[in-house]
């Protein structure tokens, strides 16, 4: 049985890690993309002064900025916290996920924290083990998205700077 509570404890911390590790590169990200937007915006009507705007630059500048929305608000869904229990799996309420904690009288989760069996608590483990599981999954699979949106900006960048080098007044 301890057996079983180290490695949940060690699974537990893992994830932990992830879903901090996700936060931290979503705020590289929204940083980045930030960034582009508002100089690519403040940065407009200098570049007009100084260099003839094609049809085909502003096509590449408005995909460039269509792509940072984009990432911003994949970036944005993946930050944002995940909040399901094991009630989505018709499971009762959770002892360990703090939202079906926090939906229990004090009372009543003093005496089911308790009165636990051992076999349920492991249930409830296993079952929120899988759940962050899958939430760390579908954030990794945004934040995949987001980083070849950064990708991709970099590489609209050569163009419009070669286009815009070209179209000097």
């Amino acid at each position: 049985m301890k057996d079983f509570f180290d490695r949940s404890k060690f699974s537990f911390s893992r994830y932990d890690s992830y879903y901090n590790s996700i936060n931290a590169k979503g705020a590289f990200y929204l940083t980045v993309n930030t960034f582009f937007v508002g100089l690519t915006i403040t940065g407009l009507n200098w570049t007009q002064n100084r260099y003839n705007i094609t049809e085909l630059t502003a096509f590449f500048i408005c995909i460039f900025l269509f792509s940072c929305f984009v990432a911003i608000i994949t970036t944005l869904l993946a930050i944002n916290p995940f909040l399901r229990s094991g009630e989505t799996y018709g499971k009762a309420k959770s002892i360990l996920y703090y939202g079906s904690v926090a939906e229990f009288s004090c009372f009543d989760f003093k005496n089911r924290f308790e009165s636990i069996s051992e076999e349920d608590l492991k249930e409830d483990i296993t079952t929120q083990l899988h759940i962050l599981a899958c939430g760390l999954k579908r954030k990794y699979k945004l934040l995949s998205i987001s980083g070849t949106l950064i990708i991709a900006e970099f590489i609209l960048l050569l163009p419009i700077l070669l286009m815009l080098i070209i179209n000097k007044k």
